[in-house]
């Protein structure tokens, strides 16, 4: 199982009306809901996912029901990762890092020593991660024990993936795409798109990767990120998650409800119906049929067809 886990990584890839499984069904939404941001399954059944005023919950049947779980902290949270089946992190506004070693059922705070927000956290492998935010990139070598700041930038840095033990990247608000050979040690820009803000990384390969932004963008690169092609996806909102579960097939997530599908490696990408025009922050799948999205107002989705339809869940 954790072979599978490790494969998945590599390939990991305001008050609107909400439209039910039957579309003559309108519901509305909980004032108190909270806004889910992040989603990641430890295995085809059991998956989180985290949001604001320190949401987190958990599902252990396929996204069909949810559970709550109290994280011990009240802040907004950003991005959850597990590097196995029992350790997980998750990161948050105010320099907020938490760790579970019980598989997601406590969790304990981290000393970051910052009050930046962050968005985003990966790990290599079991003991180096890295989490990224407003203006910082944070570095661990012993598992989440201690956290130390690589470097402070100028911009709001939203993911950071890494493809081997050496090379990692990590997407900006100000458009920039930055890479590390050094195991983030120092970080250089590789590519700046202008005026457009990059929010998801994700990658197909060591070769082969795909960063979604505002205005519909999606990039892709084949060479390392040596040279970014931007696609025709066929939307112009903004695109906040993209998620890859083979070389060929991903979904992207954004605004207004939009998800959009490739068969195709990303040359030709079909819009789906979601039911909702509730933002959207996150997807996953762990196949090519199963799949959840995540966003405002408690939003929670899944799929059994490959997106062709998709069920509005019980709120938690």
């Amino acid at each position: 199982m954790k072979k599978i886990l490790l494969i998945l990584l590599i390939l990991g890839c305001l008050e609107p009306v909400l439209r039910g499984q039957n579309q003559d069904t309108i519901l509305m939404p909980s004032m108190a809901a909270p806004s889910y941001r992040s989603l990641f399954f430890t295995d085809p059944a059991k998956g989180f996912a985290v949001g604001t005023h320190g949401a987190l919950i958990q599902t252990n049947d396929r996204g069909s029901s949810w559970q709550m779980i109290n994280p011990g902290s009240q802040v907004d949270l950003h991005s959850v990762f597990f590097t196995d089946f029992n350790n997980g992190f998750i990161t948050g506004a105010r320099g907020t890092i938490l760790k579970t070693s019980d598989g997601g059922q406590t969790w304990t705070q981290q000393n970051t020593g910052v009050p930046n927000d962050l968005n985003s956290v990966y790990f290599i492998d079991t003991y180096n991660g890295f989490a990224v935010g407003e203006n910082v990139m944070l570095r661990t070598t012993d598992g989440g024990g201690s956290w130390l700041p690589v470097a402070f930038g100028p911009t709001n840095f939203y993911s950071v993936f890494f493809t081997t033990l050496d090379t990692g990247y990590i997407v900006a608000g100000d458009g920039s795409i930055l890479k590390s050979v050094n195991r983030g040690m120092n970080w250089s820009y590789i590519y700046r798109l202008s005026g457009n803000a990059l929010y998801s990384l994700c990658f197909t390969g060591h070769k082969t990767a795909f960063a979604s932004g505002a205005k519909g963008v999606i990039l892709k690169t084949t060479d390392e990120g040596r040279k970014w092609t931007a696609l025709n996806t066929g939307t112009t909102v903004s695109l906040f998650n993209i998620f890859f579960v083979s070389p060929a097939t991903g979904f992207a997530v954004g605004e207004d409800g939009v998800i959009i599908k490739t068969t195709d490696g990303g040359n030709s990408w079909i819009l789906q119906n979601s039911y909702t025009t509730n933002d959207l922050f996150s997807v996953w799948f762990s196949d090519e049929y199963f799949g959840v999205v995540i966003g405002n107002w408690g939003m929670i989705e899944r799929t059994d067809d490959g997106g062709d339809y998709w069920t509005i869940m019980n709120k938690p």
